[in-house]
């Protein structure tokens, strides 16, 4: 399960300074061209189908303490993986397919039912993950969502990259074979050719649709609760604790390991889903890869700390007084360091490099 939330800068149709409008304009390009029949309209924590104007003026008249410069909505990207969706197409409609084409329009729907109500519990789990008094559930939040059957392959994305390398490679050896007619030339641009990643038959590049279970929702959801009293920004630093406000104590943060944790797991819980090894949310680190079987025992807490209260962390719960001749060589080591001429960078990483052995070494139960 994929879940994350949008930053500001990064929205579809400009910031969320101002409307919601353009981003709800983005988010109805499914339906251009269908019937109205066949659109899939927006959808709110309690009613199923609401239209555009009536979804942005939800979220616009909203934004009651709210300045010209203050974010007024974000927006939450909730993404199962093919197998998830597989799975809960055959859980609710007993057929196991690999595309939506191979339902009926009943049971497309059914599907997409399904998906709305698992939306309405990850808002849920964005409402409790603020821990404010009144903000309990999806209920106490303004949004509106869409569910969304297509994606297409995006500039960014590693196999249109590499692509357009081998595409600009192409075109290098292409001139070239114009001007020599050189045989090897022609055989050399037939084999980078046969590198390009392809989808079937065609070249992956930048809006290109992928192919089998796309379905995801797009949640855009207001800054204030539904009573205008409370501020709500995902985006906060905080990850949690009490701070002052106002001349009182609140719970302010938000924290998104737990909060992306959670999605997955009410997932798993809800349709039964046994989730693969890469189905499931790994929290970020960025801790230096000798430690990071180690350090993985330690929590948030000591992630957050810096490398070097994370060695100290490391010392006290994992080596517990052993290697006291080790350490003490090191100890030793870093102190002739300060006095040899060699580049110092150097000379450090030399000792931390010996540090992290010893640890990696006690960790593994060497």
């Amino acid at each position: 399960m994929f879940t994350k939330i949008s930053k500001p800068h990064a929205l579809p149709g400009g910031d969320n300074k101002g409307s919601s409008l353009n981003l709800a304009n983005y988010l109805e390009k499914e339906d251009v061209g269908k019937s109205v029949s066949d659109q899939t309209l927006f959808f709110s924590h309690t009613v199923d189908k609401i239209g555009k104007d009536e979804a942005v003026a939800s979220i616009d008249n909203n934004n009651k303490n709210l300045g010209r410069n203050d974010n007024k909505f974000f927006m939450l990207t909730i993404a199962p993986s093919k197998d998830e969706i597989k799975h809960l197409i055959l859980s609710k409609t007993g057929k196991e397919v690999d595309d939506l084409s191979a339902l009926s329009k009943d049971e497309r729907a059914i599907v997409n039912k399904e998906l709305k109500a698992y939306t309405r519990d990850v808002m849920d789990i964005y409402a409790k993950n603020f821990n404010r008094k009144g903000v309990d559930s999806g209920a106490d939040l303004v949004y509106f969502a869409k569910v969304e059957t297509c994606r297409a392959f995006k500039h960014y994305e590693k196999q249109v990259i590499e692509n357009k390398e081998i595409q600009a490679r192409v075109a290098a050896l292409e001139s070239e074979l114009k001007r020599s007619g050189n045989e090897k030339v022609r055989q050399q641009i037939e084999n980078l050719k046969a590198t390009y990643h392809r989808q079937g038959n065609d070249i992956i590049k930048n809006g290109l649709k992928k192919s089998g279970h796309q379905m995801h929702v797009h949640v855009v959801v207001s800054r204030n609760n539904v009573t205008q009293t409370i501020k709500l920004s995902p985006l906060s630093k905080s990850k949690g604790g009490m701070q002052k406000l106002n001349g009182k104590e609140v719970m302010q943060g938000f924290n998104h390991e737990k909060f992306k944790r959670a999605v997955g797991e009410r997932f798993n819980e809800k349709y039964n889903y046994n989730p693969k090894a890469s189905e499931q949310y790994k929290q970020k680190s960025k801790q230096n890869s000798a430690v990071g079987p180690i350090a993985s025992k330690f929590g948030d807490k000591a992630l957050r700390t810096g490398k070097s209260k994370l060695v100290t962390a490391i010392k006290k719960e994992v080596l517990q007084g052993h290697f006291s001749e080790e350490l003490s060589a090191i100890r030793t080591a870093k102190t002739g360091i300060k006095l040899l001429k060699n580049p110092k960078s150097t000379l450090v990483n030399m000792a931390k490099n010996k540090l992290f052995e010893i640890l990696k070494g006690a960790a593994l139960g060497k």
